[in-house]
C-alpha cells in the first residue's frame, strides 16, 4: 500500500479521516511538464502530492506567472469543497515528476460532509495557501529579484524536503516573475554571501538561515504538520 505518511497534511489527519481518503483514492505519477488543469476548467480530481511539485500560476498574454508552490505539505485541489468554483489558475508540474494519492473531487465533497474534522483540516490548508498567494504578491510587488529568488528556493525547499533543486535560470525566472539576466545575477550574489551553491541546472542550499534573511517578510515556512490536525483533536 502507499505510504500516504509522506505527505504532511494526511499525516497529521486522525486514523478514521486517513482511512477515508486511503479507501476512496488511488496513486499516479505524473511527469514534469503536464498541466493538470487549465484556468477556468471544471476540475474533476484533487491530488495529495507524495513527492514532487505543483506549480499554480496565473496566465495572461501567453506568459505565466506563478502565484504559489504546493508539494508534500498539502494539497491540489482545494476548489472541490465547493461545489461549482473553477478559478483562473493552472496546475503544473514542475521541478520533479509527481507522485501523489489521487480522488474525485465529488467524492472528497462527500467525505467532508461525512467528517468535519477532514473538513476542517484541508481549510486550514487551503487558508494556508491563500497566505502563500498574498505572501507572492508582496513578493512580486515589493521585493528585488535576489530576495524573490531566496524566497522561491525556501519554498521549494520546504516542499521537496530536500537542499538541492534542478532549475534553470529560464524557469527560475518565470517562477519569480523577473527577467532572465536579472535571476543570474541573483544567483551569483546569493552565492557571493555563502547562501547557495550554483552548478549547471542545479541550485544546492548551503545556508538557510542567510537564505532566510535575504528573502525577508515574503516567506514563511509551512505549518507544521501537526497544527493541521489540533482542533481536530481537540473536539
Amino acid at each position: 500500500m502507499t505510504d500516504l505518511h509522506r505527505n504532511k497534511l494526511l499525516t497529521a489527519l486522525s486514523e478514521a479521516d486517513r482511512r477515508l481518503i486511503a479507501d476512496n483514492g488511488t496513486y499516479c505519477e505524473v511527469p514534469i511538464g503536464s498541466r493538470l488543469w487549465s484556468p477556468f476548467e471544471d476540475r474533476k480530481q484533487v491530488y495529495f502530492p507524495l513527492s514532487g511539485l505543483l506549480s499554480i500560476t496565473l496566465e495572461r498574454e501567453s506568459s505565466l506567472t506563478e502565484v504559489a508552490i504546493i508539494g508534500t505539505d498539502g494539497f491540489c485541489g482545494g476548489h472541490a469543497l465547493c461545489e461549482g468554483v473553477v478559478l483562473p489558475f493552472t496546475a503544473l508540474v514542475q521541478i520533479s515528476p509527481l507522485h501523489a494519492w489521487s480522488m474525485s473531487a465529488e467524492l472528497l465533497r462527500t467525505l467532508t460532509i461525512r467528517s468535519m474534522t477532514l473538513q476542517q483540516a484541508l481549510l486550514r490548508y487551503t487558508f494556508d495557501l491563500i497566505v502563500q498567494i498574498s505572501e507572492t504578491a508582496y513578493a512580486n510587488a515589493r521585493q528585488t529579484v535576489e530576495q524573490r529568488t531566496a524566497r522561491w528556493l525556501l519554498l521549494c525547499c520546504d516542499r521537496l524536503e530536500r537542499d538541492s533543486i534542478d532549475v534553470t535560470h529560464d524557469l527560475l525566472a518565470m517562477m519569480v516573475a523577473a527577467q532572465r539576466t536579472g535571476v543570474t545575477a541573483a544567483i551569483h550574489l546569493l552565492e557571493e554571501k555563502g547562501a547557495i551553491r550554483s552548478r549547471r541546472g542545479t541550485v544546492i542550499m548551503r545556508d538557510r538561515a542567510v537564505l532566510e534573511g535575504i528573502a525577508g517578510a515574503g516567506y514563511s515556512r509551512p505549518r507544521a504538520a501537526f497544527d493541521y490536525g489540533s482542533s481536530a483533536d481537540a473536539e
